[in-house]
């Protein structure tokens, strides 16, 4: 395809997405403002607190009901295509989905005894909240196009893109699912002019409904400022799960640094070290050849047996986040999340990767690419010198400027202001 014709293509997609918007648009009933039937839809745990804080305010106002679906995870790196969801998954999903707080009803996708998935279609709900924008990571008998049907789907970014990467911007703004959702709430206004002017400018003229919104990034109302915490107690290490740098990323550093982790575990005891890998690390490294699952089962074996590193267990990150006094990370969404707490961060990747908005983020952070970076960085720090702290609240108040604070309240005034209007 020549130069040109890409840019006609580029150019005709905002109106290609709206033609394609009305198309899939459904006859809804009248909403009852006094009770707003509202769907979450969980299915990987850790992506449901881009909803949770939207949730718990909906959950104490009378408002609304609340129910909440489950969703098996889907399987990235399963060899069988027609086996592309982790049934046995459910068990926990669904336990989560129950343990959630407040009053709510909870729906399991599949139906174990009858070995298939609910009838949808069943159902009906004013808005659904989802946060995976990917079809096929949808069961065929749950996907977007049949929660269209039940209600008003709003997508709720399960990540925070601080990457100047394009075909990550590509990839996690597919065109098929965008097609099928009522709202799309951007994290920050620069990603919203960038969706406007890639995506949604056609549909934001022409729509009654304005369909890219401007609320915050509701992940943020979860977490706390620790800029201000003492003493360096609680070492995280965030590998992400890269082999190569295909898609414009550091590779991890998992291979580079697991043997020094633990070695420095065992060398300093009074320091908990946690390893937090990415979801999809340990299987994209077996896949791509890089480790066998007997040196994992093999160094899984060694962490148990020195009582001050683990792996996290925790469903849910913000609280691992908020335990650790350093956090040693490759390139991640969480960049973002622990930038806005405060914490100290040794960064293994490169500044040149993100868009210049967030150069004063990687400039609050220290630079680890090599182990001994990181020991330097670590050593300054036990002696109580934090030459980064200045930069660091200065570059978190300068965040603040182009990013909304208190999303769900402003997503939840915004669903009741769609419901006086019947939108």
């Amino acid at each position: 395809m020549t130069s040109a014709l890409r840019s006609i293509k580029k150019y005709l997609r905002p109106f290609k997405v709206f033609y394609q918007r009305r198309k899939n648009r459904v006859k809804r009933s009248p909403i009852n403002k006094n009770n707003i039937k509202i769907l979450f839809v969980v299915q990987r745990i850790e992506c449901f607190n881009s909803s949770l804080s939207v949730y718990l305010r909906m959950i104490k106002d009378d408002s609304f009901d609340v129910t909440v679906l489950s969703l098996p995870k889907f399987l990235q790196f399963s060899a069988d295509r027609s086996n592309k969801f982790a049934l046995e998954s459910l068990n926990d999903i669904f336990k989560f989905c129950e343990s959630l707080p407040g009053n709510h009803k909870t729906i399991n996708s599949y139906n174990h005894l009858m070995k298939s998935y609910i009838k949808i279609e069943e159902y009906s709900f004013d808005y659904i909240f989802v946060n995976i924008p990917y079809e096929e990571q949808y069961p065929e008998e749950v996907n977007i196009k049949r929660l269209n049907k039940i209600g008003r789907i709003c997508y709720l970014p399960y990540g925070y893109n601080s990457t100047k990467n394009s075909y990550l911007f590509e990839v996690t703004n597919p065109i098929p699912s965008l097609n099928f959702f009522d709202t799309y709430y951007a994290i920050n206004k620069k990603s919203y002019g960038e969706l406007l002017i890639k995506r949604m400018w056609v549909s934001q003229l022409l729509s009654r409904n304005k369909p890219l919104r401007n609320m915050g990034y509701p992940r943020f109302d979860l977490l706390d400022n620790a800029s201000d915490r003492k003493g360096l107690r609680t070492l995280l290490w965030l590998p992400r799960w890269e082999t190569s740098l295909d898609i414009g990323h550091e590779q991890s550093t998992f291979l580079a640094f697991k043997e020094d982790i633990v070695s420095f575990a065992e060398m300093n005891p009074a320091i908990e070290v946690i390893i937090r890998p990415h979801p999809l690390m340990f299987e994209n490294h077996i896949k791509a050849g890089k480790i066998s699952r007997e040196e994992l089962e093999h160094y899984f074996n060694r962490i148990n047996s020195i009582p001050n590193i683990s792996f996290d267990k925790n469903d849910s990150y913000e609280k691992t986040l908020d335990r650790a006094d350093l956090i040693l990370s490759d390139f991640t969404g969480l960049l973002v999340e622990m930038f806005v707490m405060g914490k100290k961060v040794a960064y293994t990747g490169e500044k040149g990767d993100l868009k210049k908005e967030f150069y004063p983020m990687i400039d609050s952070f220290y630079e680890a690419k090599t182990w001994e970076q990181f020991l330097e960085v670590f050593q300054q720090l036990s002696m109580g010198v934090d030459n980064k702290k200045q930069k660091r609240d200065a570059a978190i108040k300068k965040f603040w400027t182009f990013n909304v604070s208190n999303a769900a309240v402003h997503i939840v005034d915004d669903i009741k202001r769609r419901c006086d209007a019947n939108d």
